[in-house]
């Protein structure tokens, strides 16, 4: 009989849960703590053996279970749902629920596949399934795949831990790091020019820089000495700012370093002396002060779009309140022309008796004087229908008002100005 692709792809599982199995290294003694329920099974010779270390307990009481856990520090229990047990998916909860155990590896035996029971199982903790038949072999090479897979993430979540705690021994003992990891969170915050300058000012403290600031906005040119801001800035230093902030992205000036961006410039009076600082120092502030300047363009961008909003915002105010007044208008205008004609109509009447016209005559120049009407009337609803349009379009702006009040800002950045003296020059 021909194998099915299902049958070759069960089998060759099963091959290699066998092989992963057998490949399991036995340095350290897997200790499993098991069910008593399946003690038939588990003192078998197949589990009678001393590389395992196998341990029973009470399949209804839970202390009992986690007790055991603690004394021989396992690495797998084997909970018992044969049958559907609840007290084996209670027993499941219980561990996950128990913060000094809820890492355990759990193992589900069960007497049927059927998916339900496997998913029941996951719900509630459990992190392996057997479902087959209680063949000590087969149920062992289950196990010792599950083991496999304990061992392998034991491992991985210890070199993740020693990573973490390299990491943050490299960031705790960097001051510099630290204050410029601040710095970018801080970034988030800033709603303003003000407020991005007391930030970069915070950071030059903690790099225990004095400097010089300046920022050319799109409104104005900002001079900021050494972080107060009722300071007067040397006139010397607004005039080095000014001529040299195109001469190049870093400045040696002997006693001074001068960093030139398009938006911003930054003058530090005592460079640190130390080569290896220096070094560092320079790529810090490079970086700080390019995200500054990124910063600066998404302000500008951000105080523009509120205040091109607030104008249309203002327009469209003035629209709708005009509205009502021009309907109130429309409707008087409305009253009048109906008045007019009425009162037309009214000496028509009383004078037909002088004007000696017959009955026709007299139902003739009625007709006219009421079609008169009629077109006014209709002309004037037409100009209604136009004064609808208008006032769905004043409708549409506000919506569209709406939306981009609640847009978040793009930001863009400019093209870098081209400095050809190269990054850094010694003057």
């Amino acid at each position: 009989m021909p194998v099915s692709s299902s049958d070759e792809t069960l089998g060759n599982l099963a091959g290699e849960k066998q092989h992963e199995a057998e490949s399991v290294k036995m340095d350290v003694k897997p200790q499993f703590v098991v069910g008593s329920s399946l003690s038939e099974i588990f003192h078998s010779q197949t589990f009678d053996s001393d590389n395992i270390g196998l341990v029973y307990y009470d399949d209804v009481d839970a202390g009992d279970c986690l007790q055991k856990i603690n004394d021989t520090n396992a690495d797998i229990v084997i909970v018992d749902i044969r049958g559907g047990k609840g007290s084996g998916f209670k027993l499941c909860e219980a561990l996950q629920a128990n913060r000094e155990v809820r890492d355990v590896f759990i193992f589900v035996v069960s007497d049927s596949n059927e998916l339900a029971l496997k998913l029941k199982s996951y719900n509630v903790g459990a992190h392996g399934f057997y479902g087959g038949s209680n063949e000590p072999t087969e149920i062992k090479a289950e196990l010792m795949a599950a083991y496999s897979y304990v061992n392998r993430t034991r491992e991985l979540k210890t070199r993740l831990k020693h990573a973490s705690e390299t990491v943050r021994q490299i960031i705790t003992s960097s001051d510099e790091l630290v204050a410029i990891i601040d710095f970018f969170e801080s970034l988030s915050s800033c709603h303003t020019i003000d407020e991005l300058i007391s930030n970069i000012f915070v950071i030059l403290k903690s790099f225990g820089l004095r400097a010089s600031l300046q920022i050319r906005s799109a409104k104005k040119t900002i001079n900021c000495p050494n972080g107060e801001f009722d300071e007067i800035v040397n006139p010397l230093e607004i005039e080095l700012f000014e001529v040299m902030k195109d001469e190049g992205r870093i400045l040696d000036l002997g006693k001074r370093l001068m960093f030139n961006f398009k938006k911003i410039s930054l003058l530090v009076k005592n460079p640190p002396i130390d080569g290896d600082k220096l070094g560092r120092y320079r790529d810090h502030l490079a970086i700080i002060l390019r995200c500054a300047e990124t910063k600066i363009k998404a302000i500008e961008i951000e105080e523009g779009r509120r205040t091109e909003n607030q104008s249309l915002k203002t327009i469209l105010g003035v629209a709708t309140q005009i509205l009502p007044e021009i309907d109130q208008k429309q409707l008087d205008l409305k009253n009048k022309m109906i008045a007019v004609n009425e009162d037309l109509l009214n000496k028509l009447t009383s004078d037909f008796m002088v004007l000696g016209l017959d009955e026709n005559q007299e139902e003739h120049l009625l007709g006219m004087v009421q079609t008169s009407l009629d077109q006014s009337l209709q002309f004037f609803d037409s100009h209604r229908e136009d004064e609808q349009v208008l006032r769905n379009i004043v409708e549409d702006l506000n919506e569209l008002l709406r939306k981009s009040l609640d847009a978040p800002i793009e930001e863009q950045e400019d093209e870098d100005e081209d400095f050809s003296d190269g990054g850094v020059m010694f003057l």
